[in-house]
């Protein structure tokens, strides 16, 4: 009820990165709301418009991503190549995107756009323009100690 009094018309979709599948119900202020728990893509699209409000335009610009190839690092690939950014990514061994992952990430790259893979963080971050990396992203649910990868 205080979620419904705060939003109240404010739009047709309630987006959270917090709400779990199963609070989707209890989150719609009305029973015609959609709720969307899109966790790892808000993220992504957040820090894509930190980037921009911090860097300027995007198309061009090559992101390092150090750590595991998380739901976080997937969407942000993906977002990060459909706007024209390359991304490098640096993953330990075994943590590292999947082929399909990555064929999936280059079929909606843009502008020339492309995501390469290495294990070697120095290789992710060499001419890369932002630098961010997996430690301050846990999958939900999941207690992981990723610094030690």
């Amino acid at each position: 009820e205080a979620l419904d009094q705060a939003v109240g018309d404010v739009g047709d979709a309630f987006l959270s990165r917090h709400v779990a599948e199963q609070e989707q119900e209890f989150v719609a202020a009305d029973p015609g709301d959609d709720v969307l728990a899109a966790r790892h893509r808000l993220q992504a699209l957040a820090d894509l418009l930190t980037i921009r409000q911090h860097v300027g335009a995007l198309q061009g610009l090559t992101i390092g991503w150090v750590g595991d190839f998380s739901n976080v690092a997937r969407s942000l690939s993906l977002g990060a190549v459909m706007l024209g950014v390359s991304v490098q990514v640096a993953c330990p061994p075994g943590y590292g995107p999947r082929d399909e992952d990555i064929e999936h990430v280059m079929t909606r790259a843009r502008h020339g756009a492309r995501i390469t893979v290495t294990n070697r963080p120095q290789e992710a971050v060499a001419g890369a323009q932002v630098v961010t990396d997996g430690a301050a992203y846990v999958e939900e649910g999941k207690k992981v100690r990723v610094m030690e990868r």
